[in-house]
């Protein structure tokens, strides 16, 4: 009976670090496109500048 018990509680562990690690995966995806996003952002907003003081 305490085997089981045993058995139990290392599955319940080993669902919660694959639920962690596979959060962890989606949230560094995440990460990488927004700062890809940001880092486009910052090109358009550096091309409308120079382009803004060519006008002028």
């Amino acid at each position: 009976m305490l085997t089981l018990l045993f058995q139990i509680h290392f599955l319940m562990i080993l669902s919660s670090n694959w639920a962690y690690l596979k959060d962890a995966s989606k949230m560094q995806a995440y990460q990488d496109i927004k700062a890809k996003e940001e880092q486009e952002l910052q090109d358009i907003q550096s091309r409308s500048k120079e382009q803004l003081n060519s006008y002028t």
